[in-house]
């Protein structure tokens, strides 16, 4: 996490990417990004929509996806909003 708590990440035991988040205005997501690349992250999952295209910009690449799952669902989730992604699974290098 940033010192200002403006933006972090998490990277798990098996290189997972979690967590990012970056507070409007800061800016500082695709930094983030970067510097989990650089400690290890090869790995993540994320929702359909503009989530990928942003990780794509860092080098994953989409190897699968599953549907929504409404049994799944995040609590507080604004369907009106947010629809009913699908779950993008993506890794470093090539598809």
């Amino acid at each position: 996490m940033t010192k200002d708590g403006s933006s972090g990440f998490a990277v798990t035991r098996d290189k997972e990417l979690i967590s990012v988040f970056s507070k409007p205005g800061a800016g500082l997501g695709f930094e983030a990004v970067q510097k989990a690349i650089e400690i290890g992250a090869a790995k993540l999952d994320c929702y359909d929509g503009k989530l990928p295209k942003f990780y794509s910009r860092s080098g994953f690449k989409e190897y699968n996806r599953l549907p929504w799952a409404d049994q799944y669902t995040p609590k507080g989730w604004k369907f009106d909003e947010f629809g009913k992604p699908d779950v993008v699974f993506m890794k470093l290098g090539k598809e």
